[in-house]
């Protein structure tokens, strides 16, 4: 097999970006980028999040600590806005990185998918096929005690079934990944250890009907019914999504967790969770080394079109703006840059925004800066970015001498401002902004306190601007209805008399606040989450 070296890698055709922002991938907020859901206000796009908050929220309660004593909770402050604006969405609790929790998980479990998807990238060019393979662990499910042999078990047998392939005789076949998955299953409390796999093979005609015969022989050594083992062919185009598949965060802790079982919770932790997941094996482990050792990362670009990709791009160091800042340049900014988004190919690509770094800070510090999102497609097809702040809280905001944090933010969203206005080749209006999710937005608020694990932080300006779309929706609405029937009640009544119930609302609390207390307010008490 052909071994590509550090020099072939595919770097080419990465967009340049502006080398004076301090946060280069700013540079691409505000580009078109098409959105296939998955933004923080879509429909089911907060499954990672509520999951991570379910189990933490057990563990708390039942003796498994999951929880920082130190750090704060995570904001996530959205890019552009205008310089006295404020939009955030906030974490309710303060996550260890623990992979069990889905949510902190997604960040390296997409960093994985992108460099599968880039290797793919590569070896396609080459002639490889790829193979996505699902086979269960071993012959029977099992209970929490014998959860942790048989993840060890099966682990050995995926050696067995490397050499297994490795006996082609047509061609050859590599297994390059391995992921374990262990759902439970409420009704009986059991387990089934199963593997996503990504095998990688010569393009000889013959390879599939031998790697078919080939796994039959595995399955009747091991007693494993052939039925359950699921072979498929991936395509070039398919590749992005099957790699976020085989690589996603497993659910096994939420599903003890949401069927009430503590003693299995705790077993679990106790005896299973630290187990290894995942095997990256072959030339794929080499490639990622390779890759790591040339100073390149996995970075999601998009094209002309709104279509995203990902590639290997260079490592680049920011360049300070000046020296009266370079406490800050050496220290908040270096941090700046986040975890790659998850592969692109997903249904819930918004999802994409990463958790934070797991250093510690002050818990009595506030807006402490812990990076900047890579850019990700949101409602109105175009890019946006999120800054990353823990213990955030804007009523701590100074006109002067304000602190790290809260520069490094306003820095950072000065670029996203420009980014925004060159790439779109207008003014930034909060209107149009926030126009295409405007109704999610008023959701949100009209049905604060039903969801734990996510609030939101929204500035006077935002409601305002926030109202006056929903008037003025109502009223086209309205005069649509009366000019097609007079007469007819429209069906879409409820709806707007709940988006002019959340209007009267925002004009009770813009008027009966100032912005500092309303801020701090809404910081504390809407409580809301994402349906």
């Amino acid at each position: 097999m052909k071994n590509s070296d550090v020099e072939d890698f595919e770097t080419n055709g990465c967009e340049e970006v502006d080398t004076q922002f301090v946060y280069k991938q700013l540079a691409h907020v505000g580009k078109p980028a098409r959105y296939k859901g998955g933004f923080k206000l879509g429909e089911g796009s907060q499954n990672y999040r509520k999951m991570s908050w379910t189990v933490a929220a057990f563990g708390k309660h039942h003796g498994v600590d999951l929880l920082r004593n130190a750090g704060g909770k995570t904001s996530f402050v959205v890019m552009p806005m205008l310089p006295k604006a404020l939009l955030a969405f906030n974490d309710t609790l303060a996550y260890r990185n623990n992979k069990n929790l889905p949510s902190v998980a997604l960040g390296h479990s997409g960093e994985i998918a992108g460099f599968l998807s880039c290797y793919a990238k590569e070896k396609f060019s080459e002639g490889s096929r790829f193979w996505m393979l699902s086979i269960p662990g071993s012959n029977r499910r099992c209970n929490i005690d014998e959860l942790s042999d048989a993840i060890k078990q099966a682990f050995d047998r995926l050696e067995v079934l490397q050499d297994v392939l490795s006996e082609a005789e047509t061609g050859w076949i590599e297994r390059i990944y391995a992921q374990i998955e262990s759902p439970f299953r409420s009704r009986d409390k059991t387990f089934f250890p199963h593997f996503h796999l990504i095998l990688e093979s010569s393009d000889n005609p013959e390879i599939e009907a031998e790697m078919r015969a080939l796994l039959l022989g595995f399955a009747e050594r091991f007693g494993l019914r052939w039925a359950s083992i699921d072979l498929k062919p991936v395509s070039k185009e398919r590749f992005p999504a099957v790699a976020f598949y085989c690589t996603k965060p497993h659910e096994t802790a939420y599903q003890i967790a949401e069927a009430d079982e503590p003693e299995i919770f705790r077993k679990y932790f106790d005896e299973v969770a630290s187990h290894k997941a995942r095997s990256c094996t072959g030339s794929f482990k080499k490639f990622r080394k390779r890759v790591r050792d040339s100073g390149l990362k996995v970075q999601t670009t998009w094209s002309s079109s709104g279509e995203p990709t990902v590639q290997l791009v260079e490592k680049t160091r920011r360049k300070r703006k000046d020296d009266e800042h370079s406490e800050l340049s050496k220290g908040a900014l270096s941090n700046g840059e986040s975890q790659p988004s998850e592969a692109v190919g997903s249904e819930d690509q918004g999802e994409a925004l990463q958790e934070a770094s797991d250093s510690e800070a002050d818990p009595a510090e506030a807006n402490v800066f812990c990076g900047v999102t890579q850019p990700s497609a949101a409602p109105g097809d175009r890019l946006i970015s999120y800054c990353v702040m823990k213990n955030f809280d804007p009523t701590q905001f100074k006109r002067k001498n304000p602190s790290k944090g809260q520069f490094a933010y306003e820095w950072a969203n000065s670029e996203a401002l420009a980014a925004w206005e060159e790439n779109t080749g207008k003014e930034f209006s909060l209107k149009e902004f926030l126009e295409p999710f405007a109704e999610d937005l008023a959701k949100l608020i009209r049905e604060q306190g039903k969801v734990h694990y996510y609030t939101i932080t929204a500035c006077p300006l935002v409601l305002e601007t926030l109202e006056e779309i929903l008037e003025e929706r109502k009223s086209q609405h309205l005069k649509v209805v009366k000019k097609e029937n007079p007469t007819q009640r429209s069906w879409f009544s409820p709806t707007l008399n709940s988006l002019s119930s959340v209007s009267s609302g925002f004009k009770q609390i813009v008027s009966g606040f100032s912005i500092r207390k309303l801020v701090n307010f809404l910081a504390k008490s809407l409580g809301t989450g994402f349906s």
